[in-house]
């Protein structure tokens, strides 16, 4: 996995990025034209700034745009505020999964719903399945989200390519193959499609909170400090017009 998060690899991502910046940017503009461009009354941002970084999480994770102040119901969208979504019931599965192991495998507890766990499983299996049958074709386009680069660094590491007549659309036909992987001992070389699995979901679980919070802590403090907020202004339009890239952020 530190391979995915080279400077080089994470560059990749920046168009990816881009793409959910100018969607949050015409969630802004759409504010600013139902008040007649003039905003007498507080903001709340952290929709704004958590739909973006929902967006933002999924298209760099699973390749997938979505948005989700437009489509709010999107089956992908709920199942991730699911997986978000803190309760009683859940600190004490938590706590029990900690504290005694043994007791949570002979209660058979998960910290997460299992049926949203099963929608990312089976979501990240028919996107591999995708992938494989059309990279089969010329026209496939290369993709660079992470999904992408673990199963890259799984041929490599396997010296192999993935086998596309192999089906993974459902969650049976996916614990049949890895018995089969497992069988032929190429467990421990690269990859495999549970890692890949797990690998999605914590990149989603972790970076969802984490960039809403801090992108929306950000925007209020340099609201609450104008002239702050004008030379960053500066300092953005200036590196902007030069065409610097992304490394630009070390030197404002």
């Amino acid at each position: 996995m530190s391979a995915m998060f080279t400077t080089g690899k994470l560059k990749r991502l920046t168009p990816l990025i881009d793409e959910c910046v100018d969607t949050m940017y015409d969630n802004i503009d759409k504010i600013i034209a139902k008040s007649n461009g003039i905003l007498s009354a507080p903001v709340d941002l952290k929709p704004l700034t958590g739909a973006y970084a929902m967006e933002s999480t999924i298209h760099v994770t699973f390749g997938l745009k979505v948005s989700a102040l437009a489509d709010p119901n999107n089956p992908i969208l709920e199942n991730i505020r699911k997986l978000n979504k803190q309760s009683l019931l859940s600190l004490v599965k938590v706590s029990i999964i900690m504290v005694a192991p043994y007791v949570a495998r002979m209660l058979r507890l998960s910290q997460f719903d299992r049926k949203v766990t099963q929608y990312f499983r089976d979501l990240t299996l028919h996107l591999i399945d995708e992938r494989n049958r059309v990279s089969e074709t010329e026209s496939a386009v290369k993709r660079v989200d992470f999904l992408q680069q673990m199963l890259d660094s799984m041929r490599d590491n396997n010296n192999e390519a993935i086998d596309g007549s192999e089906k993974y659309t459902d969650s049976r036909s996916g614990e049949k193959y890895r018995e089969t992987r497992a069988a032929a001992s190429m467990r421990d070389k690269g990859l495999s499609y549970d890692e890949i699995i797990a690998q999605c979901v914590m990149i989603v679980l972790s970076g969802y909170d984490s960039v809403s919070m801090t992108i929306s802590i950000c925007l209020y403090s340099i609201a609450k400090h104008p002239e702050v907020q004008q030379k960053l202004y500066e300092e953005i339009n200036t590196f902007h017009e030069q065409k610097v890239c992304v490394n630009f952020v070390f030197n404002i």
